[in-house]
């Protein structure tokens, strides 16, 4: 009977195993193998479409290069100036421009892979940045097929792919080659005429250096083929710059693709991509052997575990059929006699000596026994259970893992979730995304180490509501005491929550205009003057009050003044920064509590003013009051402090009688509590305002101080700015000119004193003993560091006609401080064309000799400080002695400024000095004294 079992239970596994295993080998292998085919060429699709990516990179990178040269005005305008000196033979301009082209190209070389940069003009003219070039090497042919294709690309970059280096001496004998036309614009802007092919020639071992070093297994091959279809990439670098087979040329159609092909016989994996804006293609092409040998090795692998269990499994039925049997018939017949209810109570299996599971089967048969009884005592206490799960608090029970196994009616009412919807989705389906990671960190460890958490939480209701609910926590434990549930009670607590923020919002804001109230006021005006302590910064407050807001209250009723109210409030939230306190202390009253302003009390009252005046302006628009239109004005005072030097009330006390004093002074104005600070912020308001109107009235001149050599010969002159104001007459240099650079009135202000200048050298130059006059111009940091100061300084030039080799630009110490390299290249740029630069008040400055050597500067000025006490004991003499020895070091010249005395002169000549420029040879005077004056001089000394 029992090796009948055995045997029928072998010969019933063999039947079930051998036809399954011939269909697994019959269909996993072709499943297999065309997802393996597909996966492969998916991923190889992915390769591909991160090299395309990363090869369009590079080139952009090379139209970028090719942009920002083309971009470069000054190689245009030098291009056609070589054109010129090429018509009149002119070697020396030849060779200038050459330099010079040269040196702004090389600006441009320092991209990696670069081999070179070429200009070819339409006159022959070849400016070259990178490898050796040797003229004699160029291939003239190759350069003039590249020519025609290139003015054939409709002024957009040319690529041509690889082709042989036109300068055959290179040791980069194939490049990447890409050209662009320069063209030269009209004064429109419109282009009138080819200048030159820019060409750029990059080695594409490095353009493709990181895919010689992709894996694509045996036989695979990578390729990259440009709109010629020729090889850019091939693993055969004899291939390079051959067309590819025509079939395959065929095949690369559209943006991608992917199909099998035959190629030597053998079926093919053929994937191409497409770069974006160009007809370039990267290619992989990946015999079909190569990608189905893991699926081969897999398939024979399996077949060999397959039949090794099947014999296992035979041997073991054979082996413990005997002693297995039995015991099951055993609880088998038991569970019958169970079933049927025939079993009686105490009846139980004997203990078994067989295998151990089988012995367990039969405790734990003997064990469900036992606990049939209890299940019916706990089913009765589980129906106790629902009743009281179903309570009006939600709950939800999750598992040890925090996955949800069951919600209650509330927990549904509440987040809008059915319960089908989240039992076995994890708890964190309703986080709010309001609380971080700290949080439920912080949560969790309460949990573990108490067992229970409570508290206060914001969830996420199905329809994406937040909403704020009390949640407690319980942990459930087994009796070996692991956890096994958690259970999670909540309460919807919004409409607590809302009552809450009425409170708070009744206590501290006010009802009509929802701006902050008084109590909220003084309470953040506290916070500000204690903050104003400790970071040095200023405060002020502005107390607005309406102008006969009661008439309005009067005439159109309550109701009109409130929407006012309302109106007004607005315009102020509007008007003011978001960091700014806006609060309504009652009636037609409001604050403006501003923090954060200048520990200097001018600037500090200046902003004030401006803001005061910008809520004036809004506050004076009309209001619409339902069909009606009302016009209105305000009275601000206001209060600076700088910390807790007055109390709170005083402070609004303060502010209040400047608003009273501004009512007092007409309404609709701006009056400071401090009179001595509200005169200088209007003086100093109405210091701008007449600057702004002097440049246009003509109210500003400009005064010359000659500058002279040793014999007092005058060699040229000083510009200085002068201000006759019509009804206070001369008004100081040091009082306007700041104020100017404060703002933008500066930059204007530079640009008429530059133009002036310009024009007075044209003047000079039409009279004999003033033509050789050069004249030194003042330029301030702020008009220096304009984008287009070069481009200004060269239209005024050009405009006036001025000689730019008489120009000199005097700069300070102070504007080295920063962009160091971008006022070099901007002096450069001035400086070829004849302007020069001194460096003024020299000594008296920060700045660094490492940088002064690289600074292309003619001239030092020794500032005043120095010559002053020069007859004096002290250091002055040792530091004139070693500014004069650093000019020699840097080849540039000295002038004394600040020159009094013949003593002071004569210290100067012993040391080494022989320019000056000081009252002992003249004072600063207008045009026509100044040009007298050297009329006389020339007169008394003949020139020579």
């Amino acid at each position: 009977m029992k090796i009948n079992i055995s045997l029928k239970l072998i010969g019933f596994l063999l039947a079930i195993s051998v036809i399954p295993l011939l269909l697994y080998q019959l269909i996993s292998f072709s499943v297999t193998r065309s997802t393996v085919i597909e996966l492969a060429s998916h991923h190889n699709m992915n390769l591909l479409t991160e090299q395309a990516a990363h090869l369009s990179q590079h080139l952009e990178q090379i139209e970028d290069l090719i942009h920002n040269i083309e971009s470069v005005d000054e190689i245009k305008k030098m291009l056609a100036l070589a054109d010129k000196s090429s018509q009149r033979d002119n070697a020396f301009e030849s060779l200038s421009t050459q330099a010079r082209i040269g040196y702004i190209l090389s600006g441009y070389s320092s991209l990696k892979g670069l081999a070179s940069i070429d200009l070819f003009t339409r006159h022959g003219q070849h400016y070259h940045v990178g490898d050796t070039l040797n003229l004699s090497a160029i291939d003239h042919t190759l350069r003039e097929r590249l020519l025609r294709d290139t003015e054939n690309a409709d002024n957009a970059i040319r690529w041509h792919g690889i082709e042989n280096n036109v300068n055959t001496s290179s040791s980069t004998r194939q490049v990447i080659v890409a050209t662009k036309l320069l063209q030269q614009l009209d004064s429109s802007g419109q282009k009138t005429a080819n200048l030159a092919m820019l060409q750029v020639n990059f080695d594409p071992r490095f353009l493709y250096k990181h895919l010689r070093e992709m894996e694509m297994g045996e036989g695979a091959v990578l390729l990259v083929v440009d709109a010629k279809r020729r090889l850019l990439f091939h693993p055969d670098e004899a291939l390079l710059g051959q067309a590819i087979d025509p079939t395959l040329r065929g095949l690369l159609q559209g943006r991608q693709g992917s199909q099998t092909i035959k190629m030597d016989e053998q079926p093919t994996q053929l994937n191409y991509h497409k770069l974006a804006g160009r007809d370039w293609y990267v290619v992989s092409l990946v015999p079909q052997a190569t990608l189905l040998t893991p699926v081969s090795r897999i398939a024979q692998a399996g077949v060999a575990i397959l039949l090794a269990s099947l014999l296992l499994i035979a041997l073991l039925i054979r082996l413990y059929t005997i002693r297995v049997i039995r015991p099951l018939r055993a609880i088998s017949d038991g569970f019958r006699d169970f079933q049927a209810d025939r079993l009686p109570s105490q009846w139980r299996l004997a203990k078994i000596r067989t295998l151990d599971e089988i012995n367990q089967l039969t405790e734990w048969f003997n064990a469900f026994l036992d606990r049939a009884q209890e299940r019916q005592r706990a089913e009765a206490d589980l129906r106790i259970a629902a009743i009281a799960f179903e309570v009006q608090e939600g709950m939800v029970i999750t598992d040890r893992h925090q996955l949800i196994v069951r919600v209650n009616q509330a927990f549904c009412d509440i987040t809008g979730y059915r319960s089908e919807e989240v039992v076995g989705q994890p708890i964190r389906l309703l986080q709010s995304g309001r609380h971080s990671a700290e949080f439920y960190r912080a949560m969790w460890e309460e949990l573990s180490r108490n067992h229970t958490w409570q508290g206060e939480l914001w969830s996420r209701r199905k329809n994406g509501e937040i909403y704020p609910e009390w949640l407690t926590i319980t942990t459930v434990f087994d009796e070996r005491e692991q956890v096994t549930h958690y259970i999670g009670t909540m309460s919807d607590i919004t409409l607590r929550k809302h009552a809450e923020e009425e409170i708070q919002r009744l206590a501290y804001y006010d009802p009509l205009t929802r701006l902050p109230n008084r109590r909220m006021l003084l309470d953040n005006l506290q916070h500000a003057m204690a903050g104003a302590t400790r970071s040095g910064l200023s405060g002020a407050l502005l107390f607005i009050d309406m102008d006969n807001f009661k008439d309005l209250n009067d005439t159109q009723g309550h109701d009109k003044g409130d929407q006012m109210l309302q109106q007004v409030a607005q315009r102020l939230r509007n008007n003011t920064r978001d960091s700014d306190i806006v609060a309504r202390l009652g009636g037609d009253e409001f604050v403006v509590l501003l923090e954060g302003l200048s520990a200097d009390p001018e600037t500090a009252a200046g902003y004030c003013k401006t803001v005061a005046e910008k809520l004036l302006a809004a506050l004076q628009e009309n209001y619409m009051l339902g069909k009606h239109t009302h016009h209105s004005s305000c009275s601000i005072g206001v209060a600076l402090f700088h910390g807790h030097d007055g109390n709170i009330e005083d402070m609004l006390k303060q502010a209040d009688l400047a608003m009273y004093q501004a009512k007092a002074s007409g309404r609709n104005t701006v009056c400071f509590f401090d009179q001595a600070m509200q005169q200088a912020v209007d003086e100093r308001a109405m210091l701008e305002s007449s600057l702004r109107h002097a440049i246009h009235q003509q109210q500003l001149s400009l005064y010359y101080q000659p500058q002279v050599n040793a014999q007092g010969k005058v060699l040229g002159a000083e510009a200085l700015l002068r201000w006759q104001h019509p009804e206070k007459g001369p008004i100081s240099p040091g009082l306007f000119i700041p104020l100017a650079e404060k703002s933008t009135l500066i930059i204007q202000l530079g640009n008429w004193v530059l133009e002036t200048a310009c024009r007075q050298l044209v003047s000079w130059s039409h009279v004999p003993e003033s033509a050789s006059l050069t004249l030194a111009v003042n330029v301030s940091a702020r008009q220096f560091h304009q984008p287009d100061f070069v481009q200004q300084v060269l239209d005024i030039v050009e405009q006036t006609g001025a000689d730019p080799r008489r120009l000199k630009l005097e700069l300070t110490e102070s504007m080295l401080l920063n962009h160091v390299q971008q006022t070099i290249l901007k002096m450069m740029a001035l400086k070829a064309h004849g302007i020069s630069f001194s460096l003024d008040d020299f000594g008296t400055g920060y700045s660094s000799l490492a940088y002064l050597k690289r600074l292309p500067l003619d001239q030092l000025k020794i500032d005043q400080s120095f010559v002053r006490d020069l007859q004096q004991a002290g250091h002055d003499t040792d530091i004139v002695r070693t500014i004069l020895a650093l000019a020699q070091t840097l080849a540039l010249d000295v002038i004394a400024e600040g020159v009094e005395t013949d003593a002071q002169q004569a210290t100067l000549a012993r040391l080494g000095c022989h320019y000056y420029q000081g009252y002992l040879f003249g004072r600063p005077l207008p045009i026509e004294q100044f040009n007298q004056a050297l009329s006389q001089q020339c007169a008394q000394t003949p020139m020579a």
